[in-house]
């Protein structure tokens, strides 16, 4: 490491310090390890690497535009790129203030790159992660590149945020997600895979970066923010909403010079008070205070929601899931679903956070009245300053809720509320936020707690405690969702934003490749306004979905596309190959109910108004199939419950409960 650290400081030139690097890295441990990837990292942690050129990508959805900056080559270690696994790829980005890349954002590397290679592919045998090589994959993609400057396409492959990491694992642990080295066309050769995990690397696996803050219609927005929202996803990913934003669960420490300093969120004027009160029943806001501008309304009943996540009935669940649930509005992470979701759980970081996981519970517990009683968690879309935004609205009954949570107290405390914490996950230090504007904060209001970007927090405050006519698009949104509101699941959004009411619902139900493009582009067409509800259990669930259009043609065309819909599901979807046999039997229970449903669907249409019902039931040989799954997962419930049970003692769970609890034992 010396000897690399000081040519890091020499005066020679690229070629000489890349000749001198290949020999140096030579001496490396020639398989793939510990070893390798801790001194590679080390060289990083110590700002050993060569410093990335950043190049602009221009991306577009929904009349919505975007700049995004991308490295313009994968990260290289004097002139030789170098592959680390998913987990080591990951600690990177965290050491360089940056972000992994979406499969979406490597496609449009792709199609906007100023060389596109074709890719360096060495024989797939036993040597593939040798460090041998490593560097001679390295030689080869110079050699294509061959002096030339620019964004460069196909260096090698990458490790990717996607939404099919929260596919099942089966019997793995820590699934990875792969992609790249595009042939013709923007279809890779290695489409999104996650058949290897976190600790694997080969040659090819070397890293592409991205800064996270990106402009979108001219204002900064941290590509998390992006992602989530139900309007602006389509700029950062081609799945639906992110859900993924890590490659790995470990976390490393911004290096010195990479990571923005702490700043407090902006001092903007508030109101003296919020007069309103979030009720625990129905929508939590009036009409009257809802902003201006909002497109979109949702409800998650948190029971549901739980049960749903964990793949269980709600009569199975322990109470130590929902407290575990509850933690994670208390500052600390959901150990119970880590556990019997595949996340890893290192039962020595559980001992060495004991002490702030029994106070997240103990804080946690709090909410268990409120979940057992058919609590909900809302969620609302709206324009904010131009950019499109969202705040989370948690009714309760909880008596100074953000009193016990281990989050960042912040100093002063906005005018109007209670109490205010840093919800932030990108890192809050000392009663601050890390990225100001787009900061996440959290606020204590009568009655529940709101969960907002800190931009758009003094306009909301303000719009609380006022009290102002909706308009005709809000006041509509707001009939629609009172008509649905007994559901588990609702959503309701105005015309061009159906989509997301499209990919949560009609295509999560049964997925098919390109399954919902006709249905999308019908809605995204001739609606005005899309709503779907839910209400059920495991396996057995009622829909319900509206579509207002523009007019009775409008109706026709969304109820063909429907139709279409329907007889695309007679196509069997292909089902993970990792998947344990107990796990892809009750996957295809699920996906044969579904598809049945949907294709039986009763499709009523009046004026220009469409409605959809639609029950998911499984026969009684399918109830059968799936026994084995539930009878797995409550096996694991109950460890997972001890597990839980111990560290709010304050206690290390036994390594047994563990074990079975992850679906070890």
């Amino acid at each position: 490491m010396q000897e690399l650290i000081g040519l890091h400081k020499s005066t020679r030139t690229l070629q000489q310090k890349r000749e001198a690097a290949e020999a140096l890295l030579a001496k490396l441990p020639e398989e793939h390890g510990a070893a390798r990837q801790s001194l590679l990292l080390g060289l990083v942690r110590r700002q050993i690497y060569d410093e990335p050129r950043w190049v602009t990508l221009t991306t577009r959805f929904r009349g919505h535009t975007a700049e995004i900056e991308v490295s313009a080559d994968a990260l290289r270690l004097h002139g030789i790129r170098f592959d680390l696994t998913a987990e080591g790829a990951q600690q990177v980005a965290d050491m360089l203030g940056t972000i992994l890349p979406t499969p979406f954002i490597l496609e449009l590397i792709w199609e906007q790159a100023d060389i596109q290679l074709e890719p360096c592919t060495l024989p797939a045998d036993a040597k593939m992660a040798t460090t041998t090589r490593m560097i001679r994959h390295s030689r080869c993609v110079d050699e294509k590149i061959a002096g030339r400057q620019g964004l460069v396409a196909n260096v090698g492959k990458h490790w990717v945020l996607s939404n099919r990491l929260g596919e099942p694992a089966g019997k793995r642990r820590n699934v990875a997600a792969n992609f790249g080295w595009f042939r013709h066309g923007r279809r890779p050769i290695q489409t999104v895979g996650t058949v290897h995990d976190t600790a694997h690397t080969d040659y090819s696996q070397v890293v592409r970066l991205i800064k996270p803050m990106i402009q979108v219609n001219g204002h900064p927005m941290h590509i998390r923010h992006v992602g989530s929202s139900h309007e602006l996803w389509g700029l950062v990913s081609d799945e639906g909403p992110l859900r993924f934003y890590r490659a790995s669960p470990h976390h490393s420490q911004p290096i010195a010079h990479a990571a923005p300093k702490a700043a407090p969120p902006p001092k903007r004027p508030n109101p003296p008070a919020v007069s309103a009160s979030l009720g625990l029943t129905g929508f939590p806001l009036n009409p009257k205070q809802l902003p201006e501008h909002t497109v979109g309304l949702r409800q998650n009943r948190l029971l549901a929601e739980i049960a749903a996540g964990l793949r269980m009935p709600r009569a199975s669940l322990p109470k130590e899931a929902l407290w575990s649930n509850a933690a994670g509005f208390c500052g600390v992470h959901d150990v119970f679903f880590d556990l019997l979701n595949g996340v890893p759980v290192s039962a020595a970081k559980l001992t060495e956070n004991r002490e702030t996981l029994k106070q997240g519970l103990a804080c946690g517990r709090k909410w268990l009245a409120g979940i057992e009683a058919g609590a909900s968690r809302y969620e609302i879309d709206y324009a904010v300053e131009g950019p499109p935004s969202l705040f989370t609205l948690f009714p309760t009954e909880v008596t100074r809720p953000l009193e016990a949570v281990s989050l960042a107290a912040l100093s002063p405390t906005p005018g109007g509320v209670f109490a205010a914490v840093c919800r932030d996950d990108l890192g809050g230090a000392q009663a601050t936020c890390r990225d100001g504007d787009q900061a996440r904060l959290l606020f204590e209001l009568k009655g529940g707690l709101l969960g907002t970007y800190a931009q758009g927090a003094p306009s909301l405050l303000s719009r609380f405690a006022a009290s102002q006519a909706p308009t005709a698009e809000v006041l509509e949104l707001s009939q629609v969702f009172a008509e649905l509101a007994t559901a588990d699941d609702v959503m309701v959004e105005r015309g061009r934003h159906c989509t997301a009411t499209l990919t949560r619902s009609l295509v999560g139900l049964a997925p098919l490749p390109d399954g919902h493009a006709t249905l999308a582009e019908s809605l995204g067409k001739h609606a005005t306004l899309c709503a779907s509800a839910r209400t059920g259990d495991l396996g057995y669930s009622s829909w319900t979905y509206v579509y207002r259009a523009r007019d009775k043609n409008g109706v026709a065309v969304i109820e063909r596309a429907l139709a279409q819909r329907a007889a695309q599901l007679k196509v069997e979807p292909a089902y993970p190959e990792h998947l344990s046999d107990t796990e892809r039997g009750y996957t295809k229970v699920l996906h044969m109910t579904r598809r049945r449903s949907l294709a039986e669907a009763a499709v009523v249409a009046q004026g220009n108004a469409l409605r959809v019902t639609l029950q998911v039931t499984p026969t009684a040989p399918e109830r059968r199939a799936m026994l084995p799954f539930q009878a797995q997962q409550e096996t694991r419930a109950e460890a997972a419950a001890r597990v839980i049970r111990a560290l709010s003692d304050g206690e290390t769970p036994s390594k047994t409960d563990l074990q079975i609890a992850a679906g070890k034992g």
